[in-house]
């Protein structure tokens, strides 16, 4: 098993650098993606929510490979390829709510509650939407709307309004938590309209967490 050079340590134990993993896809082309990580024990732990892309790749295909670059200088970076050794449960939202201190600085990550639900088609996004609607309605009139684009954000904060809703006003803390704190409702949570690489808003049903761990090789 490899080793990490201990000039690069400060990347894997004290700075909040991001690690791009990269995966395969089933017809062999690369799939990509940033994500929070820790360094425990030898091994480079993220976390991923069951059925999203990169863990269904990592269950078909145990190698990978990563690159983490140095936060403060874009040219001070290291790369590594290994293979998945272990997927738990187990423990899962405890470890992203420590990856969530370090890089958020809070003690809980912040989507447990409302839990994510991943669509990776626009086609399966409708579907969902469908079988969220035949759900009982939650109690209370109180919504909060968080969107990456305004204008579906207004539009939904009409229709809510029309059925009697009422759109709470976000507390000076969330909304110094959020990307953008100058809007007021609907809140954005990003400046684009495209959707951010590892931005989860919240939704009606919660997803099980995963804890893959991968080992350096080379």
């Amino acid at each position: 098993m490899a080793t990490i050079p201990d000039k690069y340590m400060d990347l894997f134990v004290t700075k909040k650098a991001f690690a791009h993993i990269a995966t395969a896809m089933p017809d062999g082309s690369p799939q990509v993606t940033p994500v929070w990580f820790d360094y425990t024990d030898g091994n480079i732990r993220i976390n991923t929510a069951r059925g999203r892309i990169k863990d269904r790749n990592m269950t078909a295909n145990a190698r990978v490979a990563l690159s983490i670059v140095d936060p403060d200088n874009a040219y001070r970076y290291i790369q590594i390829r290994g293979r998945v050794v272990k997927v738990t449960e187990q423990g899962a939202d405890q470890h992203i709510d420590s990856l969530a201190k370090k890089y958020m600085g809070v003690e809980k990550y912040p989507f447990h509650q409302a839990g994510v639900i991943r669509a990776d088609t626009i086609d399966e996004m409708f579907d969902i939407a469908t079988c969220l609607e035949a759900q009982p309605l939650p109690p209370g009139r109180r919504v909060a709307i968080v969107t990456n684009a305004g204008g579906p954000g207004l539009l939904a904060v009409d229709a809510c309004e029309a059925a009697g809703l009422t759109v709470a006003p976000f507390s000076d803390a969330t909304r110094a938590r959020l990307a953008d704190s100058s809007l007021r409702k609907p809140a954005s949570a990003t400046r684009s309209t495209r959707s951010p690489p590892r931005g989860p808003a919240p939704t009606g049903a919660r997803s099980r967490r995963r804890s893959p761990r991968t080992r350096p090789t080379r």
